[in-house]
């Protein structure tokens, strides 16, 4: 299964934006994660909740998790269980077996996910991880990542634990709704095939998702793993 043969039939790609307030100015769509079982670039299976309530419980918990994960002194220790240095994703073409690939969305926000690929960056460089040297490069221009980093400079909810003792386990309450995501996909996906495919086909179907869904197990444990050695 490839990437161009079932372009036409993808999942439709928006859903209202939540009211969080701090979300006010996201734009209408939410990005939509990549399935993480899935290696190559070119294939856009998503993976969303349906339950508007569920949406804005996970959006809830990013926020949570980046707060105490930029807050922690161990930053660059999470960011390298979750998605690895950058000499690991460099030497694994971006695709790392271990870790999530960093061009699959972990984040339903595009904000979070903004400021986690800038957080990313910062620990790549060695650099110290404040929200002021996040707002710093982000930019003055990003208004809505602007607003996030001072609810996470001054959490009004959730605030970070003493040593970053909480990041383990809020990581892996991110990781695990990934995860969790990639299977509402791969439902799609398979009804897709039920509806368009021959039924020659379906087996092969079948089985390039079940291929899918064991790298993903593989992956989540290797992740999971690491998170619980923090």
């Amino acid at each position: 299964m490839t990437g161009t043969d079932h372009d036409a039939h993808q999942p439709a790609d928006t859903v209202p934006a939540t009211t969080n307030e701090e979300d006010d100015d996201m734009t209408a769509t939410l990005e939509h994660p990549a399935l993480e079982t899935v290696h190559d670039a070119t294939d856009t299976l998503v993976g969303l909740p349906t339950d508007l309530d569920d949406i804005d419980a996970q959006i809830h918990a990013e926020l949570d998790f980046l707060t105490s994960l930029i807050w922690s002194p161990a930053t660059a220790a999470a960011i390298h269980a979750l998605v690895g240095d950058h000499q690991h994703r460099d030497s694994t073409g971006g695709y790392p077996a271990d870790r999530i690939p960093m061009n699959h969305p972990l984040f339903l926000s595009p904000i979070h996910g903004r400021i986690f690929r800038t957080v990313v960056e910062l620990v790549d460089e060695g650099a110290p991880v404040t929200p002021q040297i996040l707002m710093t490069r982000i930019g003055t221009t990003d208004r809505a990542a602007r607003q996030t980093l001072i609810t996470i400079a001054a959490p009004t909810g959730h605030g970070p634990l003493p040593g970053g003792s909480d990041v383990p386990y809020l990581s892996r309450g991110i990781v695990d709704a990934y995860y969790r995501r990639g299977y509402t996909a791969l439902l799609a996906r398979m009804q897709i095939a039920l509806e368009d495919a021959d039924t020659d086909d379906l087996a092969g179907h079948w089985t390039t998702l079940t291929n899918h869904q064991q790298a993903a197990e593989r992956r989540r444990f290797a992740v999971t793993d690491a998170l619980a050695k923090l």
